[in-house]
């Protein structure tokens, strides 16, 4: 009973917070602060996102001020064999989905072979909508990759969470 009551909580609780609190990415903001303490890093193959393709290991570190960081050499190894891979948008690439001349995603062929192996293999992509903000971007990388990757990780970093309410997750 004590468990089922336990859940029950839980489930009130992220309710609460999901209703209450703005938050960048909500379900693993919450999922991450109602299991602070009881769960485990996995390895970033099971979940490559598109930052840790494009940016090499001292660029990353620039550009994402984070708490925690992979090894290198964990970074590497999710590069060259990776389990998952989170297509999450950049400002340097586009999705695989996405069609365009240039900036294809460094593991798009993983994204092209499952979709020639799936019912969708005729399905054409649409074009990239790249705004102005990401054409900037984009010029000014092309220009001097090492200064963009440091403004726009100051303003992901620093300016971005502005617009979030705070919830302290423990490294540990």
């Amino acid at each position: 009973m004590a468990e089922k009551y336990n859940n029950l909580n839980k489930v009130h609780q992220i309710l609460d917070l999901n209703s209450d609190t703005k938050m960048e990415y909500p379900d693993e903001g919450i999922i991450n602060y109602l299991l602070m303490g009881n769960i485990k890093p996995l390895s970033p193959r099971y979940n490559l996102t598109t930052i840790k393709c494009v940016f090499n290991y001292k660029e990353l570190k620039m550009y994402r001020k984070s708490r925690f960081m992979y090894s290198e050499k964990e970074y590497i190894d999710a590069n060259n064999k990776p389990g998952i891979i989170h297509y999450t948008n950049n400002f340097i690439v586009r999705r695989p989905w996405q069609s365009g001349v240039k900036h294809s995603h460094p593991l798009e062929k993983y994204f092209v072979k499952y979709k020639n192996d799936s019912e969708w293999k005729n399905i054409t992509t649409p074009e990239e909508h790249v705004g102005l903000p990401k054409k900037i971007v984009r010029m000014v990388f092309e220009i001097n990759g090492m200064l963009c990757t440091v403004l726009t990780g100051f303003i992901y970093s620093y300016i971005k969470p502005l617009k979030y309410d705070k919830l302290i997750v423990s490294k540990d």
